[in-house]
């Protein structure tokens, strides 16, 4: 601070945190001391940037570190208890790659992760003077589901005449049906497909499916199955 115009800057030495008044004097180099100043401080608390996911979301599995994990897409609430909350602090939220915005109050925001992936969620307090930051791991993944029966029979009746699969999750996908001596006797890429049974006989005919999971681990899947066809019911 510059004192009486004198140009020459002015520190004071301790820490305070409450509003202060501070007196000061300036002596020449003669000796001669100047009328007292008055300065006031205004010392704001500082920030305490807090949240939490809300740990009532369906499916979601929270680590003691506050790392979320979640299948997408991925609604989470995120709670504020930023502090003070007197409503002197402004917030800024930045959800990983995705959106970030400004809100000057404290109220809980929700936002929808649609890709997998490992994202930070950062909230930003400040009230005016300094800021503070926290932080928490978002990481979003997919589930991988299969459905598969073991009967069908096409005969006609409009009743189960189809063989029909319904898989979710996984890439590079590939059935392939085999008869009971081993030989290929139908293959599809379609994830939710169906087989009429074609001219083959009743009988045992034995499946595998292989792809690879369309989730941040990726792996490599193989299930095998059997199923039965049955045209003389």
């Amino acid at each position: 601070m510059d004192l009486l115009g004198a140009g020459n800057p002015f520190f004071y030495g301790e820490l305070v945190d409450m509003p202060t008044i501070i007196y000061a004097t300036q002596v020449s180099e003669f000796g001669c001391e100047s009328a007292y100043s008055r300065l006031e401080t205004e010392v704001k608390p500082s920030p305490n940037a807090l949240f939490a996911v809300d740990s009532t979301t369906t499916g979601v599995s929270i680590a003691a570190d506050g790392a979320v994990t979640g299948n997408v897409p991925l609604e989470l609430t995120f709670d504020n208890f930023s502090s003070p909350d007197s409503g002197s602090l402004t917030y800024s939220w930045q959800f990983g790659d995705y959106e970030s915005y400004d809100v000057s109050n404290a109220e809980s925001q929700s936002y929808i992760f649609p890709e997998i992936g490992t994202y930070t969620v950062f909230l930003i307090a400040d009230n005016g003077q300094c800021t503070d930051t926290h932080a928490v791991i978002i990481r979003t993944d997919r589930v991988t589901n299969f459905f598969i029966p073991n009967v069908f029979t096409p005969n006609g009746d409009n009743q189960n005449d189809l063989f029909v699969w319904d898989i979710e999750g996984i890439e590079e996908f590939q059935i392939t049906i085999y008869n009971r001596w081993g030989t290929k006797v139908f293959t599809s890429d379609e994830l939710d497909g169906e087989w009429d049974g074609g001219n083959e006989p009743d009988g045992t005919y034995f499946y595998v499916v292989t792809g690879k999971e369309a989730t941040l681990d990726a792996e490599t899947v193989e299930w095998r199955g059997d199923l039965t066809l049955i045209r003389n019911k």
